[in-house]
């Protein structure tokens, strides 16, 4: 998930003092480490996924150069899982390097704090050489503890720039970290899975979870005809999408989709009578337990509609679509998203038959400018009236944007312009403003 490039702490043995950022490291930068690769191999594996999954992850979260998980052994660092942009040089795995020469050896033992906008400058970190070596600036770590509560290892990302320091970094870095610690007990302990990691990270994610609904309004009436249930996170952090990825990493990606849709149908019988619920479903959670889920409620599903999301291709389309016929069999409506931006979104209109389709916001930003998209969705519109499916316009944010929508016969909105997602009671009515 990543490209494996140079992203560690390096010695001056291993770079001259003019060599080009993330330059290939010297497999053998000191003597102290040059047996390191000779070792067996680490409790975090390189071959790994889910060390490599969370790695990537967390530079994607933190916005970083690179990203590391390292383990101190005998004075120095061992380098398991990297993975850094294409431009930042490249490392093989496994290399040692002296952490005498390393921030990561400062932050473990508290002498230096876990988020440093300018390592060059930090009092803590400024006489060290080794990112005027890399050239890095900002710097983001904490450390993996072992049973003992001793660092064993760190998690550890870079940025060349200065890198203002923002409070959910440290919080972000150290759940991260935990996450890791968790995993590599696991491992220590022969457990031969991440299923403790994976059930606290599944128990905060219900702790920290709240539903909002974004009304889905008819663009003429300004009537809300349902709202769509989404999930936000107290004190997180990470994005929802974020939390959603995290616990598809963990494995737990099913479960926590249950959880948010539980927690979300629970609403229903709050909502006005005349307006349904809208439900996002992954093809996985869909296949699983969907259907268990919905039973709590289904004496009122003909107010519910599942959304059918995630656009990579589906390699068990047949189970999926028995599916889908079976929910819609109970009552449901099924909708699709990100219909009108290319050929994939018609062909998940075909496979899977939906009774509302929504076009993506990219195709209505500024469609009242742009005569492609008017077509393009215009077009849509027709089909889906010959077809008798109702379509949806997703992030409708200026008013130019909504009044053609109207004119081109979209039956309904979403989007800032009409409502932001809000937890219970709705409005009345969410009007087009006037122009």
């Amino acid at each position: 998930m990543g490209h494996r490039a140079d992203t560690a702490p390096m010695s001056p043995e291993s770079l001259s003092d003019d060599a080009p950022v993330g330059a290939e490291l010297n497999p053998h930068p000191s003597e102290a480490c040059s047996s390191a690769v000779d070792r067996p191999p680490s409790p975090i594996s390189p071959n790994e996924d889910f060390a490599r999954q969370l790695v990537s992850l967390a530079r994607t979260v933190l916005g970083l150069d690179a990203m590391w998980i390292s383990e101190f052994k005998d004075g120095c660092q061992v380098f398991a899982v990297v993975d850094a942009s294409p431009t930042f040089g490249a490392v093989s795995e496994g290399v040692g390097l002296p952490l005498d020469d390393s921030v990561c050896a400062l932050v473990s033992s508290n002498r230096a704090p876990n988020v440093i906008a300018d390592s060059k400058t930090h009092p803590q970190t400024q006489h060290l050489e080794v990112h005027h070596t890399l050239g890095f600036h900002g710097y983001v770590g904490a450390p993996i503890l072992s049973t003992s509560g001793e660092p064993v290892g760190m998690l550890c990302g870079i940025s060349r720039d200065v890198r203002p320091g923002k409070a959910a970094d440290d919080d972000t870095i150290k759940l991260f970290a935990d996450m890791v610690t968790n995993y590599r007990r696991q491992l220590e302990a022969a457990a031969g899975d991440r299923s403790r990691s994976a059930l606290q990270y599944q128990h905060r994610f219900s702790c920290e979870l709240n539903i909002v609904f974004q009304p889905i309004v008819e663009l003429e009436t300004g009537r809300i005809a349902s709202v769509e249930a989404l999930s936000r996170f107290t004190a997180s952090p990470m994005s929802p999408l974020h939390r959603f990825q995290t616990a598809d990493i963990l494995g737990r990606g099913v479960q926590v989709e249950a959880i948010a849709a539980q927690r979300a149908l629970g609403f229903l019988s709050e909502l006005p009578p005349n307006v349904a619920l809208s439900v996002n479903a992954s093809p996985a959670f869909i296949r699983s337990s969907l259907i268990e889920v919905l039973a709590p409620v289904r004496s009122d599903l003909a107010r519910v509609t599942i959304e059918v999301t995630e656009h990579q291709a589906d390699h068990d389309l047949e189970t999926l679509r028995e599916r889908i016929e079976l929910v819609r069999s109970l009552g449901c409506r099924i909708a699709i998203d990100d219909v009108g931006t290319g050929y994939s979104g018609l062909q998940r209109m075909i496979q899977l038959r939906p009774d509302i389709v929504k076009l993506d916001r990219v195709l209505v930003d500024h469609c009242d400018l742009d005569p492609l998209k008017r077509a393009v969705i215009s077009a849509t519109v027709q089909v889906c009236a010959e077809a008798d499916v109702l379509t949806v316009a997703e992030g409708i944010e200026r008013v130019a944007e909504a009044n053609a929508l109207i004119e081109m016969g979209v039956d309904c909105g979403q989007g800032f312009l009409l409502a932001r997602p809000e937890p219970l009671p709705l409005p009345d009515w969410c009007p087009v403003p006037a122009a």
